[in-house]
């Protein structure tokens, strides 16, 4: 049996409950959680929790996180470069 997933990147134009209420409604159990501030501010503890709670309520699981859309390692500026990696 498989399990299938889905990314939040497809939804990435809403918040991230509004987005766990979609994927919830198209019966995916796993997600891809993005990482952008305004779709998911992963650096506010409270809202991780809150997607915690959230991810518990709904049985779904989390089995990835998506880094911003800016972050790029492998970029040939050593500015973006080191910037990415400590946001990584």
């Amino acid at each position: 049996m498989f399990n299938f997933g889905i990314s939040t990147t497809l939804t990435i134009d809403k918040d991230i409950f509004t987005s766990l209420e979609i994927i919830e409604e198209s019966s995916f159990d796993l997600t891809e959680i993005r990482c952008e501030k305004e779709h998911f501010d992963y650096e506010d503890k409270a809202e991780i929790k809150k997607l915690k709670t959230a991810l518990e309520k709904k049985s779904m699981s989390c089995v990835s996180l998506h880094p911003p859309i800016w972050v790029d390692i492998a970029n040939k500026e050593d500015w973006t470069r080191t910037r990415s990696l400590r946001e990584m």
